[in-house]
């Protein structure tokens, strides 16, 4: 679908991004956890905790668990502890970027695992996981949400992390990990593609701003102008639907109604800045008819013209005309990181929700469609009855592609009446399925038949006709088991206006004959061509490089008891880590790549500079260690002195 759609849709404007599950290396960025950070750090721990939750909710449930299900639980909290108690240990020590699923995968392995005695003579170990959660102060949200497994006996807590470890073990492969280290979409630019944030002093908590868009005329001609109630920690969001120029002006005021000479002013300049590729050259729209304009940044430079708030607000504007298409390659031969998926559709519901709520009209700018095929074999979302409940009134529409009502029954259990009844429209193709044809069925209703039947006699001469009223399908099971190509059956119970808001009442739709639906190839191969093969796309990674090291947390922070660290440490020395090698490699392959660069090599053959600079990229691009014979030949062969120093260095590393 990617690879029918991408050219299309970009000669139409749109921003289409990929989440890749099927090749993690190739797509967006994509941190689960971003929300969650984003919740923590505006001094909201509760809706941290429910925001992981949901997150952790598509790994460890499963209707079918049975008498497991208390593992499954308690696991789930368990790993929303560690989340937890992660973004704490990072937003404190400034180093947000290392909020990562891995990061959470190798905690509970590092402590999970790890297990010490405070004095020789101790009878018990004791867990250094456990430990740490039990340090933490009374009324932590990450304190709580591990209670279960601390409570728990010695076998009941080694099942429980066992299954914890096992609902971790995408984030723990390479490439996922990688994959789940970076943000590269804003999820709310989906349906709020324009946006300005911005945080001023708390002692504005409560507090009313005016915010101002003006042209940069003599009048200071007003663009739009929104009143924002300023929340915790000063922060303030604003969505907005009107358009913006370059060198148009933004004004944030406040005026304290009890003493007038309170006045704030806060004003800026917009400038849009042109994006620019690896190279430095302007980037041009791919949207039909507009070829030879330049495409600009989301993010929008302010520049500050005056400020008299007491303290230097952060403010950020990001601004973009084009709507977004993300995809999702799943691969349907492999579910182990289908939950992935399902994460991704609850958080962005969950993302533009919020955004509703701060906006006028409380529902999205731009209309969202989620069309999830295959809906029944994604991983449960969490709370899907409630999600299709409400997401109209929000602008959103979801799009379940089923092959049977029973994969909703088997995957959402007692939910699936309620997901069933807030569908809308229910449109049949297709199936093989009696349950759901019988459903259906019964579902497009009933007609009344007048039947007749006489009581005739030849030698009587007053015949006498019975008329009686039965009841049918208006369509019966069998016809719908045997429908021809492009013929459709539409559902709508909630459709009872007609295009010009007469009432109406909400009968089927039997789309046969001259009405059947036409196929795609018929009138859309050339815009949507299922030949293209995803391999001939070159799809845009930021984490393709990504050297997962640098954000390696030590873990000998999270552990307290000075003969514990003591313990560890001799622990780590005698397990020695590929970690440390590894950053000596990844500094060398840093500075060759910075010497390459500035062209140092210059006097070299041209094949010795293109087998160097291949080497390079084999192992940014892809993580291939250099093969000892290369090395070797490359020193022996380079022109300039640092880069044979360099070359060494990799070439004793790989050696040892």
């Amino acid at each position: 679908m990617y690879s029918a759609s991408k050219e299309t849709l970009e000669k139409r404007g749109y921003d289409v991004q990929v989440l890749n599950i099927s090749e993690p290396l190739q797509g967006m960025s994509y941190n689960p956890l971003q929300l969650v950070i984003d919740a923590w750090v505006n001094g909201d721990d509760q809706e941290a905790a429910k925001r992981a939750n949901t997150l952790t909710f598509s790994l460890y449930n499963n209707p079918n668990a049975g008498d497991n299900a208390f593992f499954n639980t308690s696991a789930q909290n368990a790993i929303n502890g560690i989340i937890l108690a992660i973004v704490d240990y990072c937003v404190k020590n400034n180093c947000i970027e290392k909020i990562t699923m891995h990061n959470v995968s190798q905690m509970l392995n590092e402590l999970g695992t790890f297990y010490y005695k405070e004095k020789p003579d101790d009878f018990t170990e004791k867990s250094a996981l456990d430990e740490y959660f039990k340090s933490l102060p009374q009324g932590n949200v990450a304190k709580m949400q591990y209670g279960s497994t601390s409570f728990a006996g010695e076998k009941a807590k080694g099942s429980i992390l066992a299954t914890a470890n096992q609902g971790l073990q995408t984030f723990a492969d390479k490439m996922f990990a990688k994959m789940t280290s970076k943000s590269s979409l804003d999820l709310k630019q989906v349906g709020f593609p324009k946006n300005l944030f911005f945080q001023l002093d708390e002692r504005f908590l409560n507090k009313r701003v005016t915010v101002s868009f003006h042209k940069n005329n003599q009048e200071k001609t007003e663009i739009l102008s929104y009143e924002i109630k300023v929340k915790a920690l000063g922060m303030c969001n604003m969505n907005f639907d009107e358009s913006l120029e370059d060198g148009d002006l933004l004004l944030i005021r406040y005026q304290d109604v009890e003493n007038q000479k309170k006045k704030y002013r806060l004003f800026y300049s917009l400038q849009f800045e042109k994006l620019l590729d690896e190279k430095g050259q302007v980037v041009y729209q791919k949207k039909e008819g507009c070829e030879h304009k330049p495409e600009y940044q989301r993010q929008v430079t302010l520049i500050l013209k005056a400020n008299t708030f007491p303290l230097q607000p952060k403010a950020k504007l990001s601004y973009s005309n084009k709507p977004t298409a993300v995809f999702m390659i799943v691969p349907d031969y492999d579910k182990s990181n289908h939950a992935l998926a399902s994460i991704f559709v609850k958080q962005l519901y969950t993302e533009l929700s919020m955004n509703c709520n701060d906006t006028k009209g409380k529902k999205c700018y731009r209309r969202v469609h989620f069309l999830l095929d295959e809906f029944g074999n994604m991983p449960p979302i969490d709370d899907m009855g409630g999600v299709l409940t409400v997401c109209a009134g929000r602008n959103m529409l979801f799009n379940l592609v089923l092959q049977s009502y029973s994969q909703i029954e088997k995957l959402y259990d007692k939910q699936a009446k309620e997901i069933k009844q807030n569908c809308q429209n229910h449109l049949y193709i297709m199936s093989t399925d009696p349950e759901t044809i019988e459903e259906i069925s019964k579902r497009a209703g009933h007609e009344t038949i007048i039947g007749k039947s006489s009581n005739e006699s030849h030698l009587d001469t007053d015949n006498k006709v019975t008329k009686s009223a039965d009841q049918q399908r208006i369509i019966s099971p069998d016809r719908l088991s045997q429908f021809l190509e492009g013929e459709t059956l539409v559902i709508r119970a909630l459709h009872r206006q007609d295009l010009n808001r007469k009432k109406v009442r909400p009968y089927p739709i039997f789309n046969t004959q001259g009405m059947t639906m036409p196929f795609r190839w018929q009138f859309l191969s050339s815009l949507f061509d299922t030949s293209n093969d995803l391999n001939d796309i070159d799809i845009p990674s930021l984490h393709t490089g990504l050297d997962l090291t640098e954000l390696y947390l030590n873990f000998l922070d999270f552990i307290l008891n000075p003969v514990a660290k003591k313990e560890y440490i001799k622990k780590q020395q005698a397990n020695p880590v590929v970690k440390k090698e590894q950053t000596d490699i990844n500094e060398a392959i840093k500075s060759l790549i910075g010497l390459v660069k500035e062209k140092r090599n210059r006097n070299d053959t041209e094949d010795i500079q293109k087998r160097l600079v291949q080497m390079l990229l084999d192992y940014a691009k892809h993580t291939i260690v250099p093969k000892t014979e290369e090395v070797k030949f490359l020193k022996e062969h380079s022109s300039d002195d640092e880069i044979k120093m360099y070359l060494e260095k990799i070439l004793d590393m790989l050696v040892e």
